[in-house]
């Protein structure tokens, strides 16, 4: 350990060992309420994506085998024998091709035939993997809570509070988010969601004070940020925009430190390349490549301009989609994950269908905007602005038309937990926190708006006023991505809301500080 690292002033003013992790994990039990009234922790479509992900990297190195690997020998058999997954030409599509032979009302393709996708981070598998066969999904919750504590304690040290009372303000704010916001329901969601507020949070810590870091809070920064990134492919969209906003800040107006936005980059890269490291292991190990969902070309269709394009161009096009007219305009995500025919195109097919309009993606991208360029940009604009108002926790409660659809994609004994649970009985207290998330996300949307204007708080500094602005852009930035690429959703709003509350805070906090450090 350096020098730096353990300064004088940094190690003589800081508490005790015990005391530090007893405040911590105080914090820790505070943000799982919701999984402890749950009966355990939530779960979601894709979750058993990542943990089965994992389970299989996991028993190809040791040859263990866990209640995950219920469906590793199927989903292998399915990707690789496929012909067409290994053939160098996808089908060629035709305007008005007949419908396939899955194509009949009533039949649908199972569930599970996927080609192996891109997007489902097998970093956050292996990640919460270990806890899971440990202490189930209540030990998942209390992973990710720990990480959540980890990154609002480096976040209250950046923002100025005096190491003495670091620990004891970082648990003043995980009790009042435990409290007023969504942060505890997405750390006891099993989905890598949570990343994306602490990697907001993290980013603007790191903008509010990294040279107020000792060497070893800036390498756990460091390394949760790069983490967060590998986590999810949308946090490294987020953190590709941070490190251009970052740059423009620091060489047009010296407003951030060079090495935090080399940071930022850093972190994207390290996401960029854990999915190429994924790619090629599955390449080298299956002998196929996998494939990133056709995010764009169901967002297109479903918002009118792509499925307009395909009317008028598909002689000239020739894109797979264009069999699937008679199915078109749909949702986007009936449009990529229904099994039923009758209202899914992409998982309704075959994988080699799946894999051919998962390739043409880009494609499908650059023909829409050359046949009416304009009315995406206007449908993306609507998007974005309807995601900006979103911020209900409805995930938290199964639908009513959900019937057993969640659990019986998990195995036993989670599926139990998951029938037994609040969740599917729609029995979840969730109303009270979306209101209270919603008065606290303004409010502090209100405080750092002050802040960075330097209407409030004027002994803050130049460092804290310009993360107020950060913190604020960075929500923006993450609705805009989310609103843009994907179908508008509460969940990508209110899981990073609760980072603007903690920058709240930790302003209000560091004003009081100042006051007391002063006071005669």
């Amino acid at each position: 350990m350096t020098t730096a690292a353990l300064s004088p002033s940094a190690s003589a003013s800081a508490p005790p060992g015990w005391r530090q992790a007893l405040l911590i994990l105080c914090g820790v039990v505070a943000l799982v309420w919701p999984a402890m009234i749950n009966g355990g922790a939530f779960f979601f479509p894709d979750t058993g994506t990542y943990l089965r992900s994992a389970d299989a990297a996991v028993g190809e190195l040791t040859g263990l085998r866990s209640v995950w690997s219920d469906r590793k020998d199927a989903v292998v058999a399915g990707v690789t024998g496929d012909p067409a997954v290994t053939s160098a030409a996808p089908p060629k599509p035709a305007a008005h091709a007949p419908r396939s032979a899955v194509d009949t009302p009533g039949k649908a393709v199972p569930a599970a035939n996927h080609p192996i996708l891109l997007g489902r981070s097998i970093y956050y598998g292996l990640a919460i993997y270990p806890a899971m066969i440990a202490w189930g999904s209540l030990g998942v919750a209390l992973l990710q809570a720990a990480l959540a504590m980890i990154a609002l304690w480096i976040a209250v040290v950046a923002f100025g509070s005096p190491r003495e009372r670091a620990p004891t303000h970082a648990l003043i704010i995980a009790v009042a988010l435990a409290a007023l916001t969504s942060l505890p329901f997405f750390v006891s969601l099993i989905m890598p969601d949570l990343f994306a507020g602490v990697s907001i949070l993290l980013c603007t810590a790191a903008v509010a004070g990294w040279s107020r870091l000792v060497t070893v809070e800036r390498l756990i920064l460091s390394a949760l940020l790069m983490f967060c990134a590998m986590t999810h492919s949308s946090h490294v969209l987020l953190l590709l925009a941070l490190t251009g906003v970052g740059a423009v800040m620091w060489l047009g107006f010296a407003l951030v430190p060079g090495p935090v936005v080399a940071l930022f980059g850093l972190a994207a890269v390290a996401g960029l390349a854990g999915e190429q490291l994924f790619v090629a292991s599955v390449n080298h190990r299956l002998g196929v490549q996998p494939v990133r969902p056709p995010f764009l070309t169901a967002r297109l269709i479903a918002d009118g301009p792509g499925y307009a394009m395909l009317r008028a161009r598909c002689p000239q096009v020739q894109l797979v989609a264009c069999r699937y007219l008679n199915r078109m305009p749909a949702d986007s995500d009936a449009f990529l994950w229904s099994p039923d025919p009758r209202e899914g195109v992409w998982s309704a097919e075959p994988i080699s269908v799946q894999i051919a309009m998962a390739r043409e993606d880009r494609r499908f991208v650059v023909e829409t905007l050359r046949f009416a360029a304009a009315p995406v940009a206007a449908s993306t604009a609507r998007a974005v602005a309807h995601q900006i108002g979103l911020t209900r926790l409805n995930i938290f409660n199964q639908a009513a038309n959900a019937g057993s659809g969640l659990s019986s994609s998990l195995p036993e004994p989670l599926a139990s937990e998951v029938r037994d649970s609040r969740y599917a009985h729609r029995t979840m207290p969730v109303a009270p926190t979306e209101w209270a998330n919603r008065v606290a996300a303004a409010l502090a949307a209100l405080v750092a708006g002050l802040v960075a204007a330097g209407r409030i708080l004027p002994a803050s500094g130049r460092s804290l006023r310009v993360a107020a602005g950060f913190v604020l852009g960075a929500i923006l930035l993450n609705a805009a991505i989310t609103g843009a690429l994907s179908k508008p959703h509460d969940r990508y709003n209110v899981r990073v809301l609760w980072a603007l509350d903690v920058v709240a805070a930790a302003l209000l906090i560091n004003s009081v500080s100042r006051r007391q450090r002063i006071r005669p």
